[in-house]
């Protein structure tokens, strides 16, 4: 059997901290309203349209898009993934139109569903030296620091939306993840390194090694897999190296952060 999901809230959130400091390797962790919430903004379709609408950058901003032709999982590695670039207000009415069949996007290109993942938004280098892609703009307010508060050096913010329903491909990342979601939800399989050969992982000298062969469908029925819902104001850190597949109803925006396993904070001081 799978070991439990830790939960974590803001009250026991300087515990896990010291944890980390200490170089000790993470195990999956849930979070229940997490400080850096409260640097992003209302992310509903509505909001994200008049948000666009009123920004000269964002209105003519394009996108770098996956798009899904035949059903089923969306892939990561360089052999099955199908980027395209699109303006970033067709993906966003899409969104408001939950990924419907007949909006005009889906009709103009054959019913090509579509899904904008690991959009960059914000990245801190490790002499700290930080940049903003105007993306941000979209999602952020002024509260606060979107990073989980333990980090330092060098780690990436993105953004994920799922139009319509989304699911992707097992795979494992080589930085720590903290997915948190802002609207609608995320259930995650999760499955630990160990199981990489199981799931038909690439080898270690192709183009993709950190993607898997087998489908989302196909890894849930392995013995070592546990499913973690995470809906509004929750997140999901999930260790490098731990496989995971990722399910979204149609119309979800969530945003993840990636950090280096060496990169901690040194003076971290808890926020409630």
């Amino acid at each position: 059997m799978p070991p439990p999901i830790r939960e974590v809230t803001a009250a026991h959130l300087q515990t896990l901290t010291q944890h980390l400091k200490q170089r000790r390797w993470p195990q999956p962790t849930k979070f229940r309203n997490p400080p850096w919430l409260a640097a992003f903004a209302d992310c509903t379709p509505q909001a994200l349209q008049q948000r666009c609408s009123t920004n000269e950058t964002l209105k003519i901003l394009r996108v770098e898009a996956q798009v899904n032709e035949s059903g089923g999982d969306y892939h990561g590695d360089e052999v099955r993934r199908r980027d395209v670039s699109i303006k970033l207000t067709s993906v966003l009415s899409l969104l408001e139109a939950h990924g419907d069949a007949q909006h005009w996007l889906r009709e103009a290109t054959d019913g090509a569903e579509y899904y904008l993942a690991q959009a960059p938004l914000y990245a801190i280098t490790s002499e700290g030296s930080e940049t903003r892609h105007a993306l941000a703009d979209l999602v952020l307010s002024s509260k606060g620091s979107p990073m989980p508060p333990w980090l330092a050096g060098s780690c990436t913010l993105n953004l994920w939306l799922s139009p319509g329903a989304t699911s992707s491909a097992p795979h494992c990342d080589e930085s720590h993840n903290v997915l948190t979601v802002l609207r609608g939800r995320k259930t995650v399989l999760l499955l630990p390194p160990s199981s990489g050969a199981d799931l038909g992982a690439l080898p270690a000298w192709s183009a993709s090694p950190h993607h898997c062969q087998c489908s989302s469908e196909e890894a849930a029925r392995h013995p070592s897999a546990c499913t973690v819902t995470i809906g509004v104001g929750e997140a999901l850190l999930i260790p490098a190296g731990w496989y995971h597949a990722v399910a979204s109803p149609a119309g979800t925006v969530a945003v993840n952060c990636w950090w280096q396993p060496s990169v901690w904070k040194s003076n971290f001081t808890a926020r409630s």
